[in-house]
């Protein structure tokens, strides 16, 4: 518990840039919380949920991809910048926590944390680069549908305080 607590924490850590092998703690953090998200432990995947959010990778709430692999360009059906095969949302741990997990203290950390990790704040691993026009529709889509389907009242009222607070790209993102 105090590990996951302290990988989401760097306040005191300067990253190096660049991919990162084992031996790196970003490497080690990333894998500590990946497995802290699938805890049988609420409490120890809530905290996983919030140093997710935290690091501020747009990445952490879905990319636009083919198979997992995140592109700058969403494909544009039968027109030009098309792409072969098609690209499609691929939801990040963020969003698969809040569509998935049982618990709704995880679910509404997770809302709470997609707006964080959107907020285009420097984050602890990262410089808070907002996220492209198509990973704020995916993610807004995200927040709309578990609106939807969220049974929980604070939960509900968490998903409904980040749509308001996204820090979206550009005006025309967001009016859409």
């Amino acid at each position: 518990w105090d590990t996951a607590v302290l990988a989401g924490d760097g306040r005191l850590y300067a990253p190096c840039p660049g991919n990162h092998t084992l031996d790196h703690r970003e490497s080690r953090d990333g894998v500590l919380l990946a497995n802290a998200l699938t805890s049988r432990d609420a409490e120890l995947r809530r905290i996983a949920v919030q140093a997710t959010g935290r690091r501020a990778y747009a990445t952490a709430v879905g990319s636009v991809g083919v198979e997992g692999r995140p592109t700058v360009m969403a494909c544009k059906a039968g027109g030009a910048g098309a792409s072969t095969p098609p690209q499609r949302w691929q939801p990040g741990a963020l969003v698969r926590a809040l569509a998935t997990d049982a618990s709704s203290i995880v679910r509404r950390e997770a809302a709470y944390a997609i707006g964080t990790a959107l907020s285009g704040s420097p984050g602890e691993y990262s410089v808070g680069l907002p996220g492209t026009a198509e990973v704020f529709a995916g993610a807004r889509a995200e927040l709309e549908a578990g609106l939807v389907r969220e049974a929980n009242d604070e939960v509900a009222f968490t998903i409904l305080e980040t749509l308001g607070r996204l820090r979206y790209p550009s005006d025309a993102t967001r009016d859409e």
